[in-house]
């Protein structure tokens, strides 16, 4: 079983904690693709 801070997690709370780091990541992607910009592309 997973710990966290020592406690051994059941399976319902270490799929929460998985899930809550992925969702955390991807907040942070989205931050960062918001601060770039825009990106605009001309054909060559």
């Amino acid at each position: 079983m997973p710990e966290k801070n020592g406690i051994v997690l059941n399976e319902k709370e270490a799929l929460n904690a998985v899930l809550g780091q992925f969702d955390t990541e991807i907040q942070l992607a989205e931050a960062t693709l918001r601060d770039a910009g825009t990106f605009e592309f001309e054909e060559i």
